[in-house]
């Protein structure tokens, strides 16, 4: 009974420890536009339900560069992605 008990702890303790794995997803795409421009956006999802997204854009060779980032927190439900943020403190 006593090695029953020990490996059921074991099993249990393996399958919790397993599942705390700390990963990162980075979803990028890039639009080429007309005349040189480049518009590039980034979200980046941590396993700790934080995300950052960065959004790049220079219309045509030439001009300036514009940078945006956000940050918050996102959360999941099957298939439908929730996203929240500070609108004071989290958008740039």
């Amino acid at each position: 009974m006593k090695y029953l008990l020990t490996i059921f702890l074991f099993s249990v303790s393996m399958a919790i420890s397993a599942q705390n794995d700390a990963t990162t997803v980075v979803y990028e795409k890039t639009y080429e536009i007309n005349g040189g421009g480049l518009h590039k956006r980034q979200l980046t999802l941590h396993s700790d339900g934080s995300f950052v997204f960065h959004s790049y854009r220079k219309i045509k060779a030439g001009s300036p560069e514009e940078n945006s980032y956000a940050k918050g927190t996102w959360t999941s439900k099957k298939d439908l992605y929730l996203f929240s943020a500070d609108r004071e403190s989290d958008f740039d």
